[in-house]
């Protein structure tokens, strides 16, 4: 079985920042990257995530005895991550993103006319590693179904007819996923083992920092350069668990 993430019911970017103090031209640039959402300006991207590798609980009888008996239960490690749900859990995975526009960049960025003869849509991909925990100091079946908080580590990866693809490193921390509904599944502390429709709704939360660019990364003439992107998270989502 595998577990897997789909935010694609909406990704809400906002609060770009930038490093360095504030400029006219760099403000532009921070627009641009805080509006990769998708094709035109209101359709959303795309982010898969799905967990590999788990440290986890084996679900099972002999789980469910130790839970009646109050007594611990042993972690091994699980390919797709078919475990126990009631209990602490530590996962390892990978995330992609997909993200467009055919929003211009500022008029900072001067292209040539041969150059402005091409499509100015640009493709933001995102490939990162991730990790995962459930929350810790707590025995809640609740909480540990509900919250798992991590990071990611990898890259955008831009491209478009414009410019070469280039890529610059991405951190996601933390990342902090939730479930709002998944304590309906539970009943006076206890809870089923394994996903229910209660854990359909996923809400991610978090602070994303992107490498800085230049306008020669997209083609356009030199003279335009950012710091890093320090861009506020909150997305919505669906998990299930197949």
């Amino acid at each position: 079985m595998k577990r897997a993430t789909f935010g694609c019911l909406m990704a809400v970017f906002f609060g770009l920042l930038s490093a360095r103090p504030a400029q006219a031209n760099i403000g532009g640039l921070l627009d641009y990257i805080g509006g990769l959402s998708g094709p035109g300006p209101f359709f959303p991207g795309y982010v898969f995530t799905i967990d590999v590798v788990c440290m986890e609980a084996r679900r099972g009888a002999a789980t469910d005895e130790a839970l009646k008996g109050n007594r611990p239960v042993a972690t091994v490690s699980n390919l797709w991550c078919p475990g126990d749900l009631r209990l602490p859990r530590q996962s390892y995975g990978f995330l992609a993103g997909w993200y467009h526009t055919d929003e211009p960049l500022p008029d900072a960025y001067v292209y040539s006319q041969e150059k402005l003869l091409l499509s100015q849509s640009i493709t933001g991909t995102m490939l990162a590693m991730t990790f995962k925990t459930t929350l810790p100091f707590t025995t809640s079946q609740a909480l540990l179904r509900s919250v798992d908080i991590g990071a990611t580590a990898g890259a955008l990866i831009f491209s478009g007819n414009r410019f070469d693809t280039f890529a610059v490193p991405v951190l996601e921390l933390p990342r902090v996923a939730i479930r709002p509904f998944a304590p309906g599944a539970c009943s006076k502390g206890s809870c089923p083992s394994g996903w229910t429709r209660w854990d359909l709704v996923e809400v991610t939360v978090g602070l994303r920092v992107i490498g800085g660019v230049t306008s020669e990364d997209f083609g356009a003439a030199p003279g335009v350069r950012s710091g890093l992107h320090f861009m506020k998270e909150l997305s919505v989502g669906v998990s299930r668990k197949f």
